[in-house]
């Protein structure tokens, strides 16, 4: 992960991981009070991409508000996703029993997956992560089977019994994006 809360951060980190492959996560108010917009957190998370290497790729959600200005500075190919878009590479529609169906345009294999609860809120981020992985060579079932078995970090949708009643912990990361979809979640 190569998080930023400052102008001028995303570049050393680049120079010190020099990624083969960058997946953006959403772009949204987070660490806002030390950027002048959204837009400029973007661009920001998009200095990430200006130095993939040829053979590398990013990921990018092509139904998200930035799309444009982070492929415009991707110098590597980059392969789309989208739950809200269908000409994306990887295309997804959450089912109503919370898995993920997944269509893969390059072959027009589908596949329906295991998302790790809750659905929703995870489902974009299994999106990408498939992404990844089909591109990298890994095949459906592996893929059912890896998220079949995948387990959430520490105060991440953490379900546990307390006296009689359900506490569901996610303070893993507070921040407007995520608290929205916890609570779209809930």
């Amino acid at each position: 992960e190569a998080g930023i809360s400052h102008p001028g951060e995303m570049a050393p980190l680049r120079g010190i991981l020099r990624p083969d492959i960058a997946v953006v996560t959403p772009v949204g108010p987070v660490h806002i009070e030390f950027f002048e917009s959204v837009r400029a957190i973007a661009a920001e998370k998009a200095a990430l991409l200006e130095q993939l290497p040829a053979d590398g790729f990013a990921v990018l959600d092509r139904g998200a508000e930035f799309f444009d200005v982070l492929r415009a500075r991707s110098s590597a190919p980059v392969v789309t996703c989208s739950l809200r878009r269908r000409e994306a590479d990887y295309a997804g529609d959450v089912q109503a029993d919370g898995r993920l169906w997944v269509c893969e345009r390059a072959t027009g294999e589908t596949a329906v997956l295991p998302v790790p609860p809750p659905a929703g809120f995870m489902a974009e981020n299994v999106l990408k992560a498939v992404a990844v992985a089909r591109r990298c060579g890994a095949a459906w079932p592996a893929l059912a089977a890896a998220l079949g078995g995948a387990k959430s970090v520490g105060m991440r949708w953490a379900v546990e019994p307390v006296r009689g009643w359900t506490a569901i912990n996610d303070g893993y990361n507070a921040n407007p994006v995520s608290l929205r979809a916890a609570l779209q979640a809930f």
